[in-house]
């Protein structure tokens, strides 16, 4: 698929809730393009940002912008779907930030506050 192609997509989440999965509605056959949710920088439901890109997009469209500068649009049948997906997209990046940063937080604080301590029991 070449950059502006518009095709029928299937998306999905794992389980864990930390990929997005597209795949070709029509072509089953070909590879899973999968996103890691923190690889996700903005979930827009606007049609700016994409036009160099050379993807058209309307007020029925939810654009991902993506760490690496790239884009995926998502067109919907009504503001209400486009809606909806925009919601609960943002709360899975949010929430897979998150957790990255809590662990982050958890793994640094682990390592910096780790402190061998003996006791006597004689005493």
């Amino acid at each position: 698929m070449t950059t502006g192609d518009s095709v029928d997509c299937t998306i999905t989440l794992n389980k864990k809730l930390t990929l997005l999965g597209v795949q070709r509605a029509d072509r089953p056959d070909l590879q899973k393009r999968t996103v890691p949710l923190e690889d996700i920088k903005e979930v827009r439901a606007d049609s700016g940002g994409v036009e160099h890109l050379g993807v058209e997009a309307d007020e029925l469209c939810v654009t991902l912008l993506l760490e690496d500068g790239a884009a995926i649009v998502f067109r919907f049948d009504s503001t209400e779907e486009r809606d909806s997906f925009v919601s609960c997209m943002g709360m899975c990046v949010d929430g897979r930030r998150s957790e990255l940063a809590k662990q982050r937080k958890k793994s640094t604080s682990s390592s910096k506050g780790s402190h061998q301590v003996a006791f006597d029991e004689h005493a």
